[in-house]
């Protein structure tokens, strides 16, 4: 993992994903870039970099916005926490989502990290409702934050799955994760009512679908429960979890063995930090 990514809008729930992004960076000795996005009050004058062509008093506005906002960027990149490491501090003017995801691209990020508020909805995370669509599109690896961590060392954490295929894409991140912190990944299946499995088939299918994606260092279980979001975080906590990893599909939102909104509603209502990777 070379370089994070810490969007912010300088509020105290972007602020608590700095302890952990820190935490992560120093781990890994990663570059961290600090983005805020002002969303611009009008689109004809204003360039993504913030020039004019005949300025209106609206980009007027938008300029001494990123002024201001460059110099709050610049506080929190120039923090002890990130004593040692690489980092920059940018302001851009776009749409939020359509900033980060292209911010991801350009700087070939590896890892996102943003805070939420918690459980009154994912209509208040760090960036509003893209913070959802943060989750169920971006290409890159997204960390949603519920709470400041001091120290943060995931050794333990639990990947939910059904083992298709496409959740190697989760293994690869997990691996990451793994190789820094030695963390043990407990790969779970929630048993519901509505979607039943066999323990010795799923059992398998589990420990085939680890093995072939090259995870180490796992337990495999299967937990009942009224629903997988519940299974989810009751599983958690039994066995102390520092983390939860989902995956999820652009357009049902997790794998086709959880409900359509699961990712959603665990990232809700966790007080864990969730690591969520598009299949």
């Amino acid at each position: 993992m070379k370089k994070i990514l810490v969007p912010t809008d300088f509020s105290a729930e972007a602020d608590k994903a700095l302890e952990i992004a820190a935490s992560i960076a120093q781990k890994f000795q990663a570059d961290v870039h600090f983005l805020n996005v002002v969303e611009p009050l009008t689109g004809d004058n204003m360039t993504l970099t913030g020039g004019v062509g005949e300025p209106s008093m609206d980009a007027l506005f938008i300029m001494k916005l990123m002024e201001r906002n460059q110099i709050e960027v610049e506080k929190r990149a120039n923090r002890s926490l990130f004593m040692g490491l690489n980092t920059t501090a940018t302001v851009h003017v776009n749409e939020i989502f359509t900033e980060i995801k292209e911010f991801s691209k350009a700087k070939e990020i590896d890892l996102v990290v943003m805070g939420s508020k918690g459980s009154s909805g994912l209509s208040e995370l760090l960036v509003g409702s893209n913070a959802e669509r943060m989750t169920r599109n971006s290409a890159t690896p997204v960390l949603i934050v519920k709470k400041a961590i001091e120290n943060f060392e995931p050794k333990n954490i639990v990947f939910a799955t059904n083992g298709e295929e496409g959740a190697k894409a989760v293994v690869e991140a997990l691996n990451k994760f793994q190789s820094a912190f030695g963390a043990t990944v407990h790969v779970l299946n929630v048993n519901t009512p509505n979607n039943f499995y066999r323990t010795r088939t799923m059992e398998k299918m589990l420990k085939d679908f680890a093995e072939a994606s090259g995870l180490k260092n796992f337990t495999i279980n299967i937990y009942n429960d009224a629903n997988e979001e519940d299974g989810i975080l009751n599983f958690a906590e039994d066995v102390k979890a520092d983390m939860i990893a989902i995956g999820t599909h652009a357009r049902t939102g997790f794998s086709r063995i959880l409900s359509s909104n699961i990712s959603e509603d665990v990232v809700n209502h966790s007080n864990l930090p969730v690591l969520t990777v598009k299949i």
